[in-house]
């Protein structure tokens, strides 16, 4: 038996894809003309390029592994998983993957300064691309 779609199920999946930089979200043409609706109403459009692009993350993963080592694989890894992250977000996720992984192994760890390279990289080879945090608001002219 199906459950019924709820409004926080609807509105969760929506928050990953606009995240995720697949869904967009604008007011709703009808919210201008109306203060009672004024940030309620809002249109939603997904960029089918970006859904496919998706499609292409196991061999993005692959070609970084094999072109750039595990490091920027894992960097890169820690982007796709939450679709738009600060360069500190990912470099402090994939530190605290390796000093638990090394401590376990008794080895030497990585080098925040090893870290921001690596993903400096990523930008510089496009892997990566700067984007505007999400939510941001954008001036056009």
């Amino acid at each position: 038996e199906e459950e019924a779609l709820g409004f926080a199920r609807v509105r969760n999946a929506l928050l990953a894809l606009v995240q995720h930089g697949v869904c967009d979200g604008r007011a709703h043409p009808q919210a201008a003309n109306n203060d009672a609706f004024k940030g309620m109403l809002q249109v939603y459009a997904v960029d089918i390029e970006e859904v496919l692009v998706r499609l292409r993350f196991p061999q993005f993963l692959e070609h970084c592994y094999y072109t750039y080592g595990e490091v920027s694989h894992e960097l890169l890894s820690v982007v796709l998983k939450h679709g738009r992250v600060s360069a500190e977000f990912a470099i402090a996720e994939v530190k605290r993957v390796y000093d638990q992984m090394f401590s376990r192994d008794g080895g030497a760890t990585i080098s925040e300064g090893d870290l921001e390279e690596e993903f400096g990289r990523l930008v510089t080879e496009r892997l990566l691309r700067p984007v505007e945090p999400s939510g941001a608001s954008s001036s056009s002219s």
